[in-house]
This record gives structure tokens, C-alpha cells and sequence, in this order.
């Protein structure tokens, strides 16, 4: 699914539609209850998932802070970022050091947490 086609369904509400997209790529299902994730950001603060209840939130989770087509990803959604709405968060989550992350990552000025 590209950037727009994931735009439209959480835009629309179409929770199956973006179910039926993730289906065997993630276990968590649209709707589950996920437990509290406290990671620390690129921008030192703590981040923790349940602070953002009530809001729709895109986990993404990435390889490490230097693949380049995971930044290209987290680039694609920057450019496009504010079309999901004022009631959507996208939560960024690398298999990276914090330092690591600073240092790939900062360039980005993400208006979203990189963790």
C-alpha cells in the first residue's frame, strides 16, 4: 500500500480496508489494544503510546537508523504528513540507539516521534 492509498483509508475510516493491507505483515489487528511503549525520541523526551489515546496512530517500525529506504519512507510521510488529519499520529520506531538515531534522522524535522 503507497503513502496515498493509507491516507485515503484512514481518512475514510475503512478499518477493513487497512486490515486486509497489513494482513501477515504485523500481528496487531486495527482496533486491538496494545500495551502502553515508552521509548525515548530523537528529540530526548519520552514517548509513551497511551499519552495518545483517542487519536488514530501508525506504528511503523524500522530496520536501523541508516537504511536508506526506511528514511526515504519516513521522508514520504513527512511530505505528506499533515493530509492524515489533525486526529492522527504516525509513531516511528527504529532498531537504533538513540545517538545513532540523532544522527540519521535529525535531518528530517519529522512533526512526529522517531524512537
Amino acid at each position: 500500500m503507497g503513502t496515498k492509498e493509507l491516507i485515503d483509508a484512514i481518512q475514510s475510516g475503512d478499518a477493513e480496508g487497512i486490515e486486509n493491507t497489513f494482513q501477515g505483515v504485523m500481528s496487531a489487528k486495527v482496533g486491538d489494544k496494545l500495551d502502553n511503549i515508552k521509548l525515548k525520541s530523537i528529540s530526548g523526551e519520552d514517548f509513551e503510546l497511551n499519552k495518545v489515546k483517542g487519536k488514530k496512530v501508525l506504528l511503523s517500525f524500522y530496520r536501523f537508523a541508516a537504511c536508506p529506504m526506511c528514511n526515504l519512507r519516513i521522508n514520504e510521510l513527512i511530505q505528506s504528513y499533515e493530509s492524515f488529519g489533525k486526529n492522527f499520529i504516525h509513531v516511528a520506531i527504529f532498531d537504533s540507539k538513540v545517538d545513532n538515531l540523532k544522527r540519521f534522522t535529525s535531518k528530517h524535522n519529522a512533526p512526529f516521534p522517531i524512537l
